[in-house]
């Protein structure tokens, strides 16, 4: 089994990426993969071999699919770049977090009235109300931390 290191050093490769991006959009063989990224076949195939190794992908009938894992990967990967696009909304909200000790209700309607991203706003409004509710010396143990060097 990977760990979410693995997933993300195979995906930190732009190449790895671009192709992960590709197949997530369309199954496609490595023919249209090398004719589309410039790509030598060597370089194209330890890519992919990377990409099915951590999961992400899968290869049937020669053409490559997206698996419910990698599906999982693209949609948490969707998610990073709405919120790198909200960047300067979400340290502003932050900053007002942490120089005024504003009430729930009131940082709900700052975080609605700034972010347009239905699934962000949720992320952040509902994490924030369990971040107040559970004690963080008992749930720090809790933290998965698949640290491997």
């Amino acid at each position: 089994m990977n760990s979410v290191f693995d997933v993300l050093k195979t995906l930190s490769d732009t190449k790895a990426l671009a192709i992960f991006n590709i197949i997530a959009l369309s199954n496609v063989d490595r023919g249209f993969l090398l004719s589309h990224l410039n790509l030598s076949t060597r370089a194209c195939h330890y890519r992919v071999s990377r990409l099915l190794r951590t999961g992400v992908i899968s290869r049937k009938n020669g053409k490559y699919s997206v698996t419910s894992f990698g599906l999982l990967v693209h949609h948490a990967q969707n998610l990073i770049g709405l919120a790198l696009n909200s960047y300067w909304k979400l340290s502003a909200i932050d900053s007002l977090e942490s120089s005024h000790s504003i009430p729930h209700y009131e940082y709900n309607k700052i975080v609605s009235n700034l972010l347009s991203d239905d699934k962000i706003k949720e992320i952040l409004t509902r994490e924030r109300e369990t971040i107040n509710i559970v004690d963080p010396r008992k749930s720090i143990n809790s933290i998965p931390l698949n640290i491997q060097t």
